[in-house]
């Protein structure tokens, strides 16, 4: 188990050392559940935008799996600090760590929220036209993936790139909001359907927050490697 991996590092006799690899143990696992929870986020896409059943049951499943996974990391990062950390950077990391699991639990929890609405639209036998909301999917998508690799290669610029491109984002989300209320409003979803696409597009919104709630961190995390290369003695 991780905690007890964890624990057992912690116990040795470099309390320093063992601190830093449990760490780096950690934060190895958030990019891998990152890089799987993209993947999940592909077999939504394609429940979503071909409405094909398998995907959806394969996104359910495969969701919980996920959202396990995050909560177990999340358990480890808590163990660390609930310990001793001498060091403030350590501490800030596993918090940082802690949170980063807990948004892509939550990243998870929203794409089973699209996958369960598409599910309903199909009970309904309807296939209404989505393609308008493919933009706006994709752009999360790619925040996602951005605000993963600015937290893994400790990168400011991109961790600022998915910042901005939240913007972009949200107003997206508002134009496609207006856009399925007026459809609905002149007969063209039903009320069922609407409010089913209305629910996807929340969860596509949230999941571009969290992305970029990761990407906040990150920033941190570069403004600390540059504080702790400053106080570095000059040779």
């Amino acid at each position: 188990m991780i905690m007890n991996s964890i624990v057992d590092m912690t116990d040795s006799h470099s309390p320093a050392a063992s601190m830093q690899s449990a760490l780096a143990m950690i934060q190895d696992r958030t990019l891998c559940l990152g890089a799987e929870i993209l993947k999940s986020l592909q077999h939504v896409r394609t429940a979503l935008f071909d409405f094909e059943l398998p995907y959806v049951e394969l996104a359910l499943t495969t969701g919980e799996v996920l959202k396990a996974k995050a909560r177990m990391i999340e358990c480890s990062c808590n163990e660390l600090l609930s310990g001793y950390i001498p060091h403030a950077s350590n501490w800030y990391m596993a918090a940082s760590a802690a949170q980063c699991a807990k948004r892509l639990e939550r990243v998870v929890h929203q794409s089973m929220t699209i996958a369960k609405n598409v599910n309903r639209i199909l009970g309904l036998n309807e296939y209404p036209d989505v393609s308008s909301i493919l933009p706006l999917y994709l752009l999360a998508e790619i925040e996602l993936r951005d605000a993963l690799r600015a937290l893994q290669q400790r990168d400011m610029e991109l961790a600022r790139a998915v910042c901005d491109r939240d913007h972009e984002l949200d107003s997206r989300f508002l134009a496609e909001m207006e856009t399925v209320m007026t459809d609905m409003s002149a007969g063209i979803h039903s009320v069922q359907t609407g409010m089913s696409l209305l629910f996807i597009l929340r969860a596509i919104e949230r999941i571009g927050d969290h992305a970029k709630a990761m990407a906040s961190p990150a920033l941190s995390l570069c403004r600390l490697d540059d504080s702790r290369a400053d106080s570095l003695p000059v040779a």
